[in-house]
């Protein structure tokens, strides 16, 4: 693919995430060329963001498990990565961990591991989208390396 086709898809996906509800305003804004975040900060940011929720969705599928389930601590690590996925503009995975607090709350521990499943599930596609996102990103910096090195 050339530079230009791969920015025009690159915008086309972050278009698609968005429209799709992966993400939100926040990441569309720091995936914009406006933004006071480079590439590098993102591609940080999206990285930590999968490791972490990662292993916290691994903790709440074990709590789910158990006989008898730790409310709380399910509730707080669905709080936290809530509070991650609003940093990043990670929007479906958000929305997904509001029906977790919501069964936490109402202590429905049967909901509760339905609504986890649902919540990995979501994770690995949006995970699956920011990876995508990121190997894109990837290539464009890679050729406009080469392009500018070939320019000197």
């Amino acid at each position: 693919m050339t530079l230009e086709t791969l920015k025009r898809f690159l915008v086309w996906y972050v278009n698609s995430m968005y429209e799709e509800g992966d993400v939100d305003e926040l990441f569309y804004r720091y995936e914009s060329p406006r933004s006071n975040c480079n590439d590098d900060q993102l591609a940080k940011m999206v990285k930590s963001y999968c490791v972490e929720v990662k292993r916290e969705i691994s903790k709440l599928e074990s709590y789910s498990k158990l006989p008898n389930i730790d409310i709380k601590k399910a509730c707080r690590i669905a709080r936290s990565i809530k509070a991650r996925s609003i940093l990043l503009g990670a929007e479906n995975v958000r929305k997904s961990c509001m029906h977790v607090i919501d069964s936490c709350l109402a202590f429905d521990e049967e909901s509760l591991a339905d609504v986890v499943v649902c919540l990995s599930f979501v994770f690995k596609r949006t995970k699956m989208r920011f990876e995508t996102f990121l190997e894109t990103a990837d290539k464009i910096a890679e050729e406009e390396k080469q392009l500018g090195e070939a320019q000197k």
